[in-house]
């Protein structure tokens, strides 16, 4: 990420807005964490697929590092 940042303003403009850290707090059921997480794999299945095979990948498509980071959180007394 340091490297990134440190590079970001050298990038051709449609890569310069991608790339950053975040971090949301969800309520969700087991189950709904579940389908959430199927649809990620869904969403990233055919970008990983191109990992394989280079005539996959269209032109101006280069490698980008996705991390995630899941952690169901204890419960509080208040419910929040």
């Amino acid at each position: 990420m340091v490297e990134w940042e440190q590079r970001r303003d050298e990038e051709p403009e449609p890569w310069r807005g991608i790339g950053g850290v975040s971090n949301t707090f969800l309520y969700a059921t087991p189950e709904e964490f579940t389908a959430l997480a199927t649809a990620i794999v869904d969403l990233l299945e055919p970008l990983m697929a191109r990992i394989n095979d280079p005539s996959a990948r269209p032109d101006g498509a280069r490698p980008v590092l996705l991390a995630q980071l899941s952690v169901p959180l204890p419960p509080t007394a208040s419910g929040d």
